[in-house]
């Protein structure tokens, strides 16, 4: 069983924004602030998450020894992932959508294609059922040959040569993070922008009135959240972002597939080669459930009014897009201004499971078992990893990680080849050594007390890392697409345009004063009414490397050897190397293509660290 049960304060209190770009701004938000007039005001009730999932899940597994050096391993599982069931406010905290005239009957006189649970193919879930046909076959061997030739295989009986392999079929469930979005689905969510709703402009003493004396309204809180069946005033309730499932929303699967060879190597070494692959399907995706059809996007080109400011298209002209409903007695026809019209929908997250990916390696490493106060294990990595998205905050623009924020999924039929490149996590090339040195008590020092003392139970060890960068996702930066507004529920996948796709990296310590990365002339603005040609992912950004060493020293606590206290001098990043972090990836930004900072973190033990840390540690074995 999965539980995700959490309370949710958002703007509870409410929040004023003071940017100097009010309507009755000064242009300074210093002095806006202190004549109590804010640019804008948002206030909401207490959101909820109560998200309760199920599985059911069985398998079966055999090994059987086929011969005395050749064994196989048959499985087969059976999973059944039960979608996300949302309790959050008597279940109706969740919602389906579909551009349609249907209304909800537990919630009356709702906008058209918005649903509820209770409602004719809607449920707990938002649409989502549980399928009970997703069989994972796996089949494994091991082959170690106990005769043949005794310079592949050993001598013979050592088995000292195996063939490994396998191959699975596994299905997982997403990161119910979709699920979090549905925390501000009306009615049961309610947010307020103040004396906007009516059009006016917020005051810093009261909100609800307009600064200008141009009227008000009640303070809408607290809210309490309607009953299934209640009357729900659907006035107060315009310009909704939603989020949503679509119904054919599914479980994520994975092919898995390896095959190794280890051989050991002399008395106390193993080395190992293998091919690591998967395959993935019906990985999270999203895309824009009230887009803007290809006829709105013409005329939105050769509207005059509607392409001079491509951010809020929705809301000021809702005829362009898939679903053109504006709130019943505010007006109709073409919006040209607030509050003539007010529309029902400026996005709706639409949320799928489209999404592939595939990973191919070569992985070798060499693993040395302690003997003459020596053990190591090396490893080395080459390999490469592609999907059209890697995970959920991926791809709606939320991950803040290395080189990859701000890049959206591109969901607009034809640019979609753009989502597919390099994983964010695509390291192509990594090696890695763990070592531990002792100097071991032997010859005259078993007898010399100070000696031994002196100059054994001393040892060093650490860890070394030299990897290259992760890919870096370029985005525009700004919206010229006129494919979406800046009222997307998970933004727009503006890029540039590239004349080359061969791009020419520096290294930033080349280039003091800007630490230029990689060349920015080939690069240009997306032409206004489409999207760039960047694909992402499409190269990588800076490696790095690192060691981290300890020295450490043993003192006995007593002569039967129980007791001991060990002393670590630990040198996190030992060399100070400077790991740069990604530079700047958006087309708009002045510092494009520039590194600004190296690698950061506030975990000592991070990979890598940012500067050397040292420490000192004690221990007592007893």
């Amino acid at each position: 069983m999965f539980r995700v049960h959490n309370p949710f304060g958002y703007l509870n209190n409410g929040y004023y924004s003071y940017n100097g770009g009010g309507t009755y701004s000064s242009g300074d938000p210093l002095i806006d602030f202190a004549m109590g007039i804010p640019d804008s005001y948002e206030q909401a009730n207490d959101g909820f998450i109560d998200a309760v999932a199920t599985e059911k899940y069985a398998f079966f597994q055999d090994n059987w020894k086929a011969t005395p050096d050749l064994t196989l391993n048959l499985g087969l599982g059976w999973d059944a992932e039960q979608p996300n069931q949302n309790g959050q406010f008597g279940g109706l905290g969740i919602v389906c959508f579909s551009i349609s005239s249907a209304t909800s009957t537990v919630f009356a006189g709702g906008p058209p294609g918005l649903l509820y649970n209770g409602d004719p193919g809607c449920n707990k879930a938002g649409g989502p059922t549980t399928h009970y046909d997703h069989f994972g076959p796996r089949l494994g061997f091991a082959w170690s040959p106990s005769d043949g030739p005794s310079k592949i295989i050993g001598a013979p009986g050592s088995h000292s040569l195996s063939v490994r392999g396998g191959f699975g079929v596994y299905y997982n469930r997403d990161q119910e993070e979709q699920s979090l979005q549905n925390l501000v689905n009306p009615p049961v969510f309610y947010t307020s922008h103040g004396a906007a709703d009516f059009g006016g402009s917020p005051a810093f003493a009261n909100p609800y009135t307009d600064v200008a004396g141009k009227g008000s309204e009640a303070n809408p809180f607290p809210f309490t959240p309607p009953a299934a069946g209640g009357t729900v005033n659907w006035s107060i309730y315009n310009e909704l972002g939603l989020a949503a499932f679509d119904k054919n929303y599914g479980v994520p699967y994975t092919y898995n597939y390896n095959l190794g060879i280890q051989r050991a190597v002399g008395g106390n070494m193993i080395a190992e080669v293998r091919y690591v692959g998967s395959v993935s399907h019906r990985l999270a995706t999203w895309y824009e459930g009230d887009p803007i059809t290809a006829a709105g996007h013409t005329a939105c080109l050769a509207d005059p009014g509607c392409s001079a400011d491509p951010n809020y298209i929705h809301l000021f002209y809702p005829q362009y897009t898939a679903d053109p409903v504006i709130v019943p007695g505010t007006g109709g026809g073409a919006i040209a201004s607030l509050p003539n019209g007010l529309p029902w929908y400026t996005s709706i997250g639409a949320q799928n499971t489209e999404g592939t990916s595939n990973y191919n390696s070569l992985q070798a490493s060499l693993i040395k078992a302690p003997s003459h106060g020596l053990q190591f294990t090396l490893g080395y990595t080459y390999s490469h990893a592609l999907d059209d998205g890697s995970g959920y905050e991926s791809q709606t623009g939320g991950d803040s990680s290395y080189g990859n924020a701000g890049r959206r999924y591109n969901y607009v039929p034809g640019f979609q080849y753009l989502n597919y490149g390099s994983s964010d996590f695509d390291a192509r090339q990594r090696l890695v050594a763990s070592y531990v040195y002792t100097v071991p008590a032997v010859g005259f020092l078993r007898g010399n007390l100070i000696a031994r003392e002196a100059l054994s139970g001393w040892g060093i060890g650490g860890v070394t890392v030299a990897q290259t960068g992760f890919p870096l996702a370029l985005s525009m930066g700004t919206n010229r697409s006129y494919w979406c507004d800046a009222l997307s529920y998970f933004g727009c996948p503006d890029v540039p345009v590239a004349s080359t796709f061969n791009e020419h990296l520096s290294n930033p310590r080349s280039t003091p004063g800007t630490y230029q990365y990689f060349d920015t002339t080939p690069f240009s603005a997306e032409p206004l009414g489409t999207f760039g040609n960047v694909p992402r992912n499409y190269f990588h950004g800076p490696g790095f490397n690192y060691t981290n060493l300890s020295i450490i020293k043993g003192f006995p606590l007593g002569a039967e050897g129980k007791r001991r206290l060990e002393l670590r001098l630990e040198a996190y990043n030992a060399f100070n190397h400077a790991n740069f972090a990604p530079p700047s990836v958006s087309f708009s930004s002045p510092l494009f293509g520039q590194v600004s900072n190296v690698i950061q973190s506030a975990d000592p033990n991070a990979d890598p660290s940012p500067g050397r840390s040292i420490q000192l540690v004690g221990k007592v074995y007893f």
